[in-house]
């Protein structure tokens, strides 16, 4: 969160779902080789959710862990409403 990012519900909710299903993450400061070396970038809000990255510069990023992530989040509105 130093770098921009809030600690507001969807933070929240994606570490819970990474938690509950024993994901490993890292909340760190990113630099650009960071992004350079990652298989999948995502970005999140409450407004608009995951958007998945599909390409930065000239890679191409996978989707899986985004559409793994909606689907939980899809499950956690549902038992909600």
């Amino acid at each position: 969160t130093s770098e921009g990012g809030i600690g507001g519900i969807m933070r929240q909710e994606l570490i819970k779902i990474a938690e509950e299903n024993t994901l490993n993450f890292q909340e760190k400061p990113i630099q650009i080789t960071d992004l350079k070396d990652a298989d999948e970038i995502i970005l999140s809000n409450s407004i608009k959710g995951i958007q998945w990255v599909e390409y930065f510069e000239e890679k191409r990023y996978d989707n899986i862990m985004a559409l793994f992530l909606v689907s939980r989040l899809n499950e956690q509105l549902s038992k909600i409403i």
